[in-house]
Protein backbone atom coordinates (compact mmCIF):
# COMPACT_ATOMS: atom_id res chain seq x y z
CA UNK A 1 0.00 0.00 0.00
CA UNK A 2 2.71 2.49 1.12
CA UNK A 3 4.46 1.60 -2.58
CA UNK A 4 1.78 2.18 -4.43
CA UNK A 5 1.20 6.48 -2.37
CA UNK A 6 4.79 6.98 -3.07
CA UNK A 7 4.54 6.01 -6.93
CA UNK A 8 1.21 7.54 -6.81
CA UNK A 9 3.10 10.85 -5.38
CA UNK A 10 5.91 10.61 -7.93
CA UNK A 11 3.28 10.45 -10.83
CA UNK A 12 1.65 13.29 -9.70
CA UNK A 13 5.15 15.37 -9.21
CA UNK A 14 6.01 14.37 -12.81
CA UNK A 15 2.71 15.80 -14.43
CA UNK A 16 2.95 18.99 -12.79
CA UNK A 17 6.43 19.52 -13.33
CA UNK A 18 5.48 18.77 -17.27
CA UNK A 19 2.20 20.93 -17.36
CA UNK A 20 4.44 23.65 -15.98
CA UNK A 21 7.10 23.09 -18.54
CA UNK A 22 4.43 23.22 -21.29
CA UNK A 23 2.93 26.55 -19.62
CA UNK A 24 6.66 28.17 -19.40
CA UNK A 25 7.10 27.59 -23.22
CA UNK A 26 3.76 28.82 -24.20
CA UNK A 27 4.49 31.87 -22.62
CA UNK A 28 7.35 32.79 -24.41
CA UNK A 29 6.80 31.31 -27.34
CA UNK A 30 3.66 33.84 -27.17
CA UNK A 31 5.80 36.76 -26.28
CA UNK A 32 8.57 36.06 -28.45
CA UNK A 33 9.56 39.37 -30.45
CA UNK A 34 7.52 41.37 -28.45
CA UNK A 35 9.47 43.90 -26.67
CA UNK A 36 10.33 43.56 -22.74
CA UNK A 37 8.96 46.11 -20.52
CA UNK A 38 10.83 49.33 -19.89
CA UNK A 39 10.69 51.90 -17.00
CA UNK A 40 11.56 55.22 -18.37
CA UNK A 41 10.66 57.01 -15.52
CA UNK A 42 13.86 58.04 -13.63
CA UNK A 43 15.53 59.30 -17.49
CA UNK A 44 11.91 61.47 -17.55
CA UNK A 45 12.76 62.95 -14.44
CA UNK A 46 16.82 63.60 -15.03
CA UNK A 47 15.52 65.81 -17.77
CA UNK A 48 13.32 67.81 -15.89
CA UNK A 49 16.04 68.57 -13.03
CA UNK A 50 18.59 69.09 -16.13
CA UNK A 51 15.57 71.74 -17.37
CA UNK A 52 15.50 73.37 -13.78
CA UNK A 53 19.03 73.53 -13.43
CA UNK A 54 19.42 75.22 -16.38
CA UNK A 55 16.94 77.77 -15.21
CA UNK A 56 18.90 78.51 -11.94
CA UNK A 57 22.22 79.08 -14.25
CA UNK A 58 20.91 81.66 -16.20
CA UNK A 59 18.59 83.06 -13.67
CA UNK A 60 21.25 83.29 -11.21
CA UNK A 61 24.26 84.92 -13.97
CA UNK A 62 22.09 87.23 -15.67
CA UNK A 63 20.48 88.52 -11.97
CA UNK A 64 24.16 88.90 -10.35
CA UNK A 65 25.44 90.74 -13.88
CA UNK A 66 22.45 93.00 -13.86
CA UNK A 67 23.51 94.37 -10.06
CA UNK A 68 26.52 94.55 -10.80
CA UNK A 69 26.04 97.28 -13.55
CA UNK A 70 23.22 98.82 -11.32
CA UNK A 71 25.48 99.01 -8.14
CA UNK A 72 28.33 100.31 -10.65
CA UNK A 73 25.58 102.88 -12.19
CA UNK A 74 24.95 103.85 -8.75
CA UNK A 75 28.20 104.73 -7.13
CA UNK A 76 29.59 106.51 -10.55
CA UNK A 77 26.14 109.16 -10.12
CA UNK A 78 26.39 109.35 -6.29
CA UNK A 79 22.91 108.15 -6.18
CA UNK A 80 23.61 106.70 -2.82
CA UNK A 81 23.66 110.27 -1.56
CA UNK A 82 20.61 112.04 -1.08
CA UNK A 83 21.75 115.70 -1.75
CA UNK A 84 24.40 116.00 -4.28
CA UNK A 85 26.69 118.95 -3.21
CA UNK A 86 30.32 119.14 -5.09
CA UNK A 87 33.21 121.04 -3.56
CA UNK A 88 35.45 122.77 -6.34
CA UNK A 89 37.67 119.96 -7.24
CA UNK A 90 34.38 117.83 -7.94
CA UNK A 91 34.15 115.22 -5.07
CA UNK A 92 30.82 114.67 -3.65
CA UNK A 93 29.54 115.48 -0.20
CA UNK A 94 28.55 112.62 1.52
CA UNK A 95 26.12 113.27 4.27
CA UNK A 96 23.25 111.94 4.31
CA UNK A 97 21.84 108.72 2.95
CA UNK A 98 19.84 108.18 -0.10
CA UNK A 99 16.30 107.18 1.71
CA UNK A 100 14.55 106.30 -1.35
CA UNK A 101 17.87 104.26 -2.74
CA UNK A 102 16.41 100.42 -2.63
CA UNK A 103 13.55 101.39 -4.27
CA UNK A 104 15.56 103.29 -7.00
CA UNK A 105 18.07 100.18 -7.11
CA UNK A 106 14.75 97.76 -7.80
CA UNK A 107 13.53 99.58 -10.53
CA UNK A 108 16.59 99.89 -11.89
CA UNK A 109 17.29 96.39 -11.74
CA UNK A 110 14.11 95.81 -13.28
CA UNK A 111 14.29 97.54 -15.94
CA UNK A 112 18.31 96.12 -16.80
CA UNK A 113 17.46 92.43 -15.72
CA UNK A 114 14.53 92.48 -18.23
CA UNK A 115 16.66 94.12 -21.16
CA UNK A 116 19.02 91.57 -20.76
CA UNK A 117 16.40 88.52 -20.89
CA UNK A 118 15.04 90.60 -24.09
CA UNK A 119 18.14 90.50 -25.78
CA UNK A 120 18.86 86.73 -25.46
CA UNK A 121 17.46 84.46 -28.54
CA UNK A 122 16.78 81.32 -26.44
CA UNK A 123 16.48 77.82 -28.46
CA UNK A 124 15.18 75.27 -25.37
CA UNK A 125 11.21 75.93 -24.97
CA UNK A 126 11.96 76.29 -20.90
CA UNK A 127 14.33 78.87 -21.08
CA UNK A 128 12.11 80.78 -23.17
CA UNK A 129 9.32 80.48 -20.76
CA UNK A 130 11.64 82.22 -18.21
CA UNK A 131 12.30 84.59 -20.65
CA UNK A 132 8.37 84.60 -20.99
CA UNK A 133 7.60 85.54 -17.37
CA UNK A 134 11.00 87.96 -16.45
CA UNK A 135 9.66 90.34 -19.49
CA UNK A 136 6.82 90.20 -18.45
CA UNK A 137 7.73 91.18 -15.00
CA UNK A 138 6.06 88.07 -13.66
CA UNK A 139 8.79 87.63 -10.49
CA UNK A 140 8.71 89.23 -6.73
CA UNK A 141 11.99 90.91 -6.19
CA UNK A 142 13.05 92.23 -2.77
CA UNK A 143 15.56 94.23 -1.30
CA UNK A 144 16.71 95.20 1.61
CA UNK A 145 20.53 97.00 2.00
CA UNK A 146 22.10 93.59 2.12
CA UNK A 147 20.46 90.54 0.42
CA UNK A 148 18.23 90.93 -3.01
CA UNK A 149 16.35 88.19 -3.52
CA UNK A 150 14.61 86.90 -7.18
CA UNK A 151 11.79 83.94 -7.38
CA UNK A 152 9.33 82.52 -10.16
CA UNK A 153 5.95 81.03 -9.22
CA UNK A 154 4.27 79.04 -11.89
CA UNK A 155 6.93 78.12 -14.18
CA UNK A 156 5.51 74.43 -15.57
CA UNK A 157 8.43 72.34 -16.71
CA UNK A 158 7.38 68.76 -18.43
CA UNK A 159 8.47 66.13 -20.25
CA UNK A 160 7.26 62.81 -21.92
CA UNK A 161 8.74 59.10 -23.06
CA UNK A 162 7.02 56.03 -24.24
CA UNK A 163 3.44 57.55 -22.90
CA UNK A 164 5.06 58.60 -19.30
CA UNK A 165 4.12 62.45 -19.13
CA UNK A 166 5.93 64.62 -15.89
CA UNK A 167 4.88 67.94 -15.13
CA UNK A 168 6.55 69.82 -12.50
CA UNK A 169 6.51 72.92 -10.36
CA UNK A 170 9.87 73.95 -9.06
CA UNK A 171 10.86 76.74 -7.15
CA UNK A 172 12.94 79.11 -9.06
CA UNK A 173 14.78 81.05 -6.31
CA UNK A 174 17.96 82.69 -6.39
CA UNK A 175 19.71 85.18 -3.64
CA UNK A 176 22.07 87.71 -4.19
CA UNK A 177 24.71 88.11 -1.29
CA UNK A 178 26.42 91.60 -1.16
CA UNK A 179 28.99 90.15 1.12
CA UNK A 180 29.37 87.19 -0.19
CA UNK A 181 29.73 88.94 -3.68
CA UNK A 182 32.64 90.97 -2.42
CA UNK A 183 30.85 93.67 -2.07
CA UNK A 184 29.13 96.27 1.07
CA UNK A 185 25.94 97.60 1.64
CA UNK A 186 25.44 101.72 0.90
CA UNK A 187 24.16 101.50 4.90
CA UNK A 188 27.59 99.85 5.77
CA UNK A 189 29.52 102.55 3.88
CA UNK A 190 27.25 105.12 5.37
CA UNK A 191 28.38 104.09 9.04
CA UNK A 192 31.58 103.53 8.03
CA UNK A 193 31.44 107.47 7.53
CA UNK A 194 29.60 107.97 10.65
CA UNK A 195 32.49 106.74 13.06
CA UNK A 196 34.79 109.78 12.65
CA UNK A 197 32.87 112.28 11.07
CA UNK A 198 32.71 114.85 14.00
CA UNK A 199 36.53 114.93 14.38
CA UNK A 200 37.27 118.21 13.18
CA UNK A 201 40.85 117.95 12.85
CA UNK A 202 41.70 116.24 9.70
CA UNK A 203 44.83 114.59 10.93
CA UNK A 204 42.34 112.89 13.52
CA UNK A 205 40.13 112.48 11.42
CA UNK A 206 42.24 110.71 8.85
CA UNK A 207 44.17 108.05 11.43
CA UNK A 208 39.91 107.67 13.02
CA UNK A 209 39.19 106.43 9.72
CA UNK A 210 42.15 104.38 8.67
CA UNK A 211 41.56 102.44 12.43
CA UNK A 212 37.96 101.57 10.65
CA UNK A 213 38.90 100.59 7.20
CA UNK A 214 38.66 96.75 7.64
CA UNK A 215 35.38 96.94 8.31
CA UNK A 216 34.84 97.02 5.02
CA UNK A 217 37.28 93.85 3.89
CA UNK A 218 35.96 93.87 0.49
CA UNK A 219 37.54 97.42 -0.51
CA UNK A 220 40.58 98.89 -0.56
CA UNK A 221 40.63 101.96 1.14
CA UNK A 222 42.18 104.91 0.94
CA UNK A 223 42.35 108.16 3.04
CA UNK A 224 43.46 111.25 2.01
CA UNK A 225 44.43 114.78 2.75
CA UNK A 226 43.70 116.88 -0.06
CA UNK A 227 43.79 120.72 -1.26
CA UNK A 228 41.01 122.58 -3.26
CA UNK A 229 41.89 125.38 -5.83
CA UNK A 230 41.38 128.04 -3.38
CA UNK A 231 43.48 126.25 -0.99
CA UNK A 232 41.18 124.66 1.42
CA UNK A 233 42.12 121.63 2.77
CA UNK A 234 39.96 118.68 3.14
CA UNK A 235 39.34 114.65 3.51
CA UNK A 236 39.02 112.51 0.94
CA UNK A 237 37.95 108.89 0.89
CA UNK A 238 38.71 106.58 -2.03
CA UNK A 239 36.97 102.79 -2.26
CA UNK A 240 38.47 100.48 -4.99
CA UNK A 241 36.83 96.96 -4.92
CA UNK A 242 39.44 94.24 -4.15
CA UNK A 243 37.60 92.26 -7.08
CA UNK A 244 37.08 93.01 -10.37
CA UNK A 245 33.43 92.35 -12.16
CA UNK A 246 31.56 92.07 -14.95
CA UNK A 247 30.02 95.50 -16.25
CA UNK A 248 29.08 95.83 -19.67
CA UNK A 249 31.03 92.94 -21.12
CA UNK A 250 34.15 93.90 -19.52
CA UNK A 251 35.62 93.00 -15.97
CA UNK A 252 36.79 95.58 -14.05
CA UNK A 253 37.41 96.98 -10.59
CA UNK A 254 34.73 99.67 -9.48
CA UNK A 255 35.65 102.57 -8.00
CA UNK A 256 34.27 105.57 -6.19
CA UNK A 257 34.73 108.59 -4.11
CA UNK A 258 33.23 110.94 -1.18
CA UNK A 259 34.46 113.53 1.39
CA UNK A 260 33.15 112.63 4.25
CA UNK A 261 30.08 115.57 6.36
Amino acid sequence: MRGKKASLRLMLFLVLTLVLAISTIFMFLTNFGKSEPKIYTPLVYNDVYYQENELHFYLNQIAETSFFEIYDEIIKNDYYISELIYNPDNYVNFENLNINLNNLLEKNFREKFEEKFKNIDFEKKHLNKLKNKIISGNYSLIFNDEVLAVSLINLNLENSMEGIEIFYKPEINIKINLTRKKLHSFQEIYEFKEKCVSISNLTEKKDCYEDYIYNLENFNIGVIKEVDFSDKEYLLIKFTTKNDFLINGEFKHMVFSFIPK
